[in-house]
């Protein structure tokens, strides 16, 4: 149903379309973001229906002058043209609905045209970013889908993968790619079908943090979350309803991964670990301790060799961070976790803590390791328990009270580590989240001894939220000296 425009949205737009065209196109970018806010407010008069702006009435004629005002900065020469198009094609699109979104069908070709030239790399994040914001908008009418998406999708792929490898691809940009990509392939399998590939070695490379692949580029925490989410939203593109059973079958190459590391990265202890999901040693134990703590190959998961002891505690902190994307990211079609084989890995980690003075709780080192190796891996522990606390979280969080009859066992590993290692700052952060997460969820059917248990976690919490009463020597030396700052007396 169309809707009349107000004066103050014609006079809004007519004002948007008069600075457009009086202001120099190497000063557009000052004044575009203004521009772009102005744009909602014209929302009704760029969405009406086209009956209500026809060719030749007023509203239709100032609507027309804007679009091909947008399509000439869309080719623009300038850089800060071309900048300032994409800005307000998004804004148009947004404001307009689907009147505008209907019409963009031309916009969408000359961003693509865009995205291969040798912009800067901001211009193809935000290139990027309204190429996927039009896709989005395009799901919820199949004649769009088929004339705008549909076409425009392989190109995009295509060019986005091309422009991460090249020396001009910034941080940035490929944050931008990893996560328009990760929104997209749950809605267009088939058409990422083909690129999967691509994709795929790109994420691994990501999440194994080798630079080797991608010239030198440095991937931070962020790229890896979001390769870590777009390699397990992958399984969508898995032909013949076979989405859930690539899934499992990722899922469990990553479990098998994450043991194979376990077995050279602890091998500096000996392990009171039995398997009760039928895991299998990876290497001999004359062949374990011969030799430096490293990976021979890729490792189940078709993650990159690794070697060293911190690489590899690294490596199986990520591995446990991709389980919990696993867990979190939706799923094509519906099946079983398989939590047993989980809940065995989480049980191996948590086996292993720091030792503690005075206690003999902990594992037993393993005299044929150097006792350096061994040092390192009481350092690197916390970082690893850390990650398994927020993969117990995901775990609750996606399960809630299914998951009911395994949180006793859950609290005792939770408990078991943070007694161990609270000297840590984010071991406690976190133990703290998940132990509420615990408490929500069976906090009323906990028994006497459990609740005694609870009671070293709330004096830390006491401890961390109470100031600290004691003075500070070196503030005090200072007062007492004569050198720190004096109270002013009142007369």
């Amino acid at each position: 149903m169309s809707r009349k425009s107000s004066p103050q949205a014609v006079a809004t737009l007519k004002q948007i379309s008069y600075r457009i065209a009086s202001t120099p196109v190497e000063r557009l970018p000052q004044i575009v973001p203004n521009l772009a806010g102005l744009l909602r407010n014209c929302r009704d008069l760029l969405g009406s229906t086209s009956a209500s702006t026809k060719q030749g009435s007023d509203d239709g004629m100032l609507i027309h002058r804007l679009y091909v005002q947008l399509t000439t900065l869309l080719q623009d020469r300038t850089v800060q043209g071309r900048w300032s198009a994409v800005v307000l094609t998004k804004a148009i699109i947004e404001a307009g609905g689907l009147e505008t979104l209907s019409k963009s069908n031309g916009w969408v070709k000359n961003l693509l045209g865009m995205l291969k030239k040798s912009d800067p790399p901001t211009t193809r994040c935000l290139t990027v970013i309204t190429l996927t914001r039009i896709f989005t908008l395009t799901w919820d009418h199949s004649n769009l889908i088929r004339e705008i998406t549909t076409p425009a999708l392989p190109t995009f792929i295509s060019t986005c993968l091309s422009n991460v490898e090249r020396k001009t691809c910034s941080a940035n940009e490929l944050h931008t790619v990893l996560e328009a990509f990760a929104v997209l392939v749950p809605r267009h399998p088939a058409t990422f079908r083909t690129f999967e590939g691509r994709i795929r070695n790109l994420c691994r490379r990501i999440v194994s943090n080798d630079e080797r692949g991608i010239r030198s580029m440095h991937f931070s925490e962020i790229h890896r979350t979001a390769a870590q989410s777009l390699l397990v939203a992958l399984h969508c593109c898995a032909p013949k309803q076979g989405a859930f059973e690539k899934w499992d079958e990722t899922f469990k190459n990553t479990i098998r991964a994450a043991h194979a590391t376990c077995d050279r990265v602890f091998r500096g202890v000996s392990e009171d670990w039995k398997s009760t999901s039928g895991a299998q040693p990876s290497i001999s134990a004359q062949d374990l301790v011969v030799g430096e703590c490293q990976s021979v190959d890729e490792d189940a998961a078709g993650l990159s060799r690794w070697s060293g002891i911190f690489a590899g505690g690294e490596r199986l902190a990520t591995l446990i961070e991709l389980l919990g994307s696993h867990i979190s990211s939706s799923t094509a079609g519906s099946g079983s976790v398989r939590l047993g084989m989980l809940l065995d890995l989480v049980t191996r980690i948590c086996g292993i803590i720091v030792p503690t003075s005075g206690r003999q709780d902990f594992t037993k080192p393993n005299q044929q390791i150097s006792k350096d190796e061994r040092d390192a891996l009481y350092t690197l522990l916390p970082s690893i328990h850390v990650a398994v606390l927020r993969l117990m979280m995901i775990l609750l969080e996606r399960f809630g009270t299914i998951v009911t009859s395994v949180i006793s066992g859950v609290l005792d590993q939770i408990l078991w580590v943070f007694r161990a290692e609270k000297i840590d700052d984010s071991i406690r952060a976190v133990g703290y989240a998940l132990l509420t997460d615990v408490l929500g969820l069976i906090g009323p059917a906990l028994d006497k001894d459990q609740v005694q248990e609870l009671v070293s976690v709330a004096k830390s919490c006491c401890t961390d939220l109470l100031p600290d009463d004691s003075p500070n020597p070196a503030a005090a030396n200072g007062f007492l000296n004569g050198n720190g700052p004096r109270k002013q007396q009142s007369n």
